[in-house]
């Protein structure tokens, strides 16, 4: 209320429209003179406060375009001056003095990266998830892995991929590669590394390999890998990134403090060498999360009960809590922790589901038809594109045409005559679909993508 008085009385234009004194005024609004300069003269002390604050924020931004070269978003300000000034800064905070001073962010915003990638479009040829959001289990229990991009460059200009597999429970990254090209060759250097340096501590049968549903992951080349391996695969559902959620703070937290520097290297080699020496210094880093022990310490603390140091901060190992019970008391209240967020995440995702994605509106039965539809769709698509290709081959021409008239002459006509009970399962569950053999044209259908 006293804002709202103060912006009134300080108002030409109110004033002229009234011809009131500002004695009339607080008269009128039963208010004191007192109150009103007391007041005012708050709000003068407060706005110099938040003036020199602004302006130390302005010297700290001056200092990050001076040290690295270029101007950042407002993001990368936030998190370099609240380390800097030892005090939070919002991120809206620093867009307002970025807008006030003329700082304009040179970083080459990209939108898309992964634009043009192949998707998967049928549920039953994506691995389901099977971690559930409980990654820290055991050690070497979990594997995440992701594919994060990089720019780099003078005002970031050039672009190049990174991708890591790291142990959930120890936050280890167990192996990773660098590359100007996004394909499963790529991933699967990655994966060669971890075997090579790791391959003797993952057992066949109990790690879970948990990845995104990327078109590198649902590679037949990648999963025979894994199969051959005996590995289990997880994968994240569709526009879900909280699935893959240790992972993708991972990324964030290495984008933010181990490539300040990235814009100085000119090659893809002086990026990977960066990446490289990171992680390596990330892995050996202690950690309180971890009781005080690197990586590659805690996994040796974890498997074997032997604290590899005297104390921790004074404290003898053997008064230390045995990483057993401490690893189950830590899962128990991360497990109360998830159950509350997606709770509150499903809640939210079904209110907007139904307007969001037309196939998951309506009954199971439409949902079941639409479905096939979509199947139908993209291989008259790519068996469009053969026709016109000279050098396609013609026995997958001919397989796409049989899948073709397998929709249209079995599963088309089926899916018409299932009840609204049979369509919910096949909605739920997509195994399922292999139960009815006018449906069966799914596992066709997966040869060919």
């Amino acid at each position: 209320m006293a804002d709202l008085l103060l912006a009134v009385l300080e108002s030409f234009a109110v004033a002229a429209f009234c011809s009131l004194s500002q004695a009339a005024c607080l008269a009128i609004l039963g208010i004191s003179s007192s109150t009103y300069y007391g007041h005012r003269k708050k709000l003068g002390r407060r706005d110099r406060h938040n003036r020199d604050e602004d302006l130390l924020i302005r010297d700290q931004m001056k200092a990050f375009i001076l040290l690295h070269g270029f101007t950042p978003g407002k993001g990368t300000f936030r998190y370099w001056v609240s380390v800097r000034l030892g005090k939070a800064v919002s991120e809206s905070r620093c867009g307002r003095i970025m807008k006030e001073f003329g700082f304009i962010a040179t970083t080459s915003i990209r939108k898309g990266p992964y634009k043009g990638m192949a998707t998967h479009d049928h549920p039953f040829l994506s691995p389901f998830n099977l971690v559930e959001g409980k990654f820290r289990i055991a050690p070497r229990r979990v594997i995440a892995t992701d594919i994060t991009y990089i720019y780099y460059g003078l005002s970031r200009q050039k672009v190049c991929y990174l991708c890591i597999y790291l142990d959930c429970f120890t936050q280890e990254a167990l192996g990773w590669s660098v590359s100007d090209t996004m394909d499963t060759a790529f991933v699967l250097r990655a994966y060669e590394m971890m075997m090579l340096k790791h391959g003797l501590e993952l057992r066949p049968g109990y790690t879970v390999i948990h990845s995104d549903g990327g078109s590198q992951y649902l590679a037949g080349d990648y999963r025979d890998k894994l199969i051959l391996d005996r590995f289990r695969q997880s994968c994240s559902r569709r526009a879900t990134p909280t699935d893959n959620a240790v992972i993708e703070c991972f990324n964030g937290s290495f984008k933010a403090t181990g490539l300040l520097n990235v814009e100085r290297a000119e090659c893809l080699e002086a990026v990977s060498t960066m990446c490289d020496n990171w992680l390596e210094s990330s892995n050996n880093d202690p950690r309180d999360a971890l009781a005080g022990l690197s990586p590659s310490e805690y996994y040796f603390y974890a498997t074997t009960g032997v604290y590899p140091a005297d104390s921790y901060l004074g404290v003898a190992a053997d008064h230390l809590i045995d990483v057993k019970t401490f690893a189950a008391r830590r899962e128990a209240a991360a497990e109360r922790s998830r159950e509350r967020r997606r709770s509150a995440y499903q809640a939210k995702r079904d209110s907007f589901k139904a307007a969001a994605d037309p196939l998951k509106s309506g009954t199971a039965l439409e949902w079941v038809n639409q479905q096939i539809a979509k199947d139908l769709r993209r291989l008259k698509g790519l068996d469009t594109r053969l026709g016109k290709s000279i050098t396609a081959a013609e026995k997958m021409n001919k397989q796409v045409t049989l899948v073709i008239d397998m929709i249209i002459e079995k599963a088309l006509p089926y899916a018409r005559t299932l009840s609204e009970k049979v369509a919910e399962e096949l909605r739920t569950d997509p195994r399922k679909w292999l139960e009815h053999e006018p449906l069966k044209y799914i596992a066709e259908m997966a040869l060919l993508f």
